[in-house]
C-alpha cells in the first residue's frame, strides 16, 4: 500500500511539474528555443555578377537575398545572399551568409561600410564556415521599407580563404558586387 502512495504522489508530482511555466532565464534578452526573425522576405535581383572560386570565375545571373536576427544562437543578424545560374543550366549556386553585430534593419540598410569578421559559404549546398577573416561589406546605396530593401553594394575579401574541408577550393582576394535596384 505504501509502495502504491509512494508511486502515485511520485506520478502526481512529475505531471504538475511538467505543466509549469518557470522560467530561470534571468537575461530577458536571450531568446531560449531558436527563434530567428526575419526582418526582410526574400529580395530578388537578376543583375549580373562573378565569383571567383579556386582558379575559376563562375558568373550568375539570378540573386536572393534576406536579412534576420541570428540572436538565439550567435547574438548577431545575417545577411544572407544566394547567387545562381539559370542559363547555363549547371546548378551551379553560391550562398554567402554574411555576419554583422545585432542592429535594426533600418540601420543596417544604409550607405556605409562595415567589417565582417565572419561568414558561411555553400557552394553547391556544402557549407563551410569562415571566422576571424578580414572581410567587409559596403551598400553604395541601400534603403529599407515595408519588410524589404533595396540597394547596390559588394562584399570584399581581403585575403584568401581556403577550405578546410575540400584542400583544393579557395575564394581568392575579390570584390562580389551585388544591386538589388530592380
Amino acid at each position: 500500500m505504501k509502495t502504491k502512495l509512494f508511486t502515485l504522489i511520485l506520478i502526481v508530482n512529475i505531471f504538475t511539474a511538467c505543466n509549469k511555466d518557470i522560467t530561470d532565464n534571468i537575461d530577458p534578452n536571450i531568446i531560449v528555443g531558436g527563434v530567428y526573425v526575419p526582418y526582410t522576405n526574400l529580395v530578388k535581383s537578376s543583375t549580373s555578377s562573378s565569383i571567383i572560386i579556386s582558379d575559376s570565375i563562375y558568373q550568375f545571373n539570378n540573386t536572393v537575398a534576406s536579412y534576420y536576427s541570428h540572436k538565439p544562437t550567435t547574438s548577431q543578424n545575417v545577411l544572407v545572399i544566394e547567387f545562381s545560374d539559370s542559363i547555363n543550366q549547371k546548378n551551379m549556386s553560391i550562398e554567402i551568409q554574411i555576419f554583422t553585430k545585432l542592429m535594426k534593419p533600418e540601420t543596417f540598410f544604409l550607405a556605409n561600410s562595415m567589417k565582417i569578421d565572419s561568414i558561411i559559404i555553400s557552394n553547391n549546398s556544402v557549407y563551410e564556415n569562415f571566422f576571424n577573416i578580414n572581410s567587409s561589406i559596403t551598400w553604395e546605396n541601400a534603403k529599407y521599407e515595408n519588410f524589404s530593401f533595396k540597394g547596390k553594394g559588394y562584399v570584399e575579401l581581403f585575403d584568401t580563404l581556403r577550405s578546410s574541408n575540400t584542400p583544393k577550393l579557395f575564394y581568392p582576394k575579390q570584390r562580389i558586387n551585388f544591386d538589388f535596384n530592380d
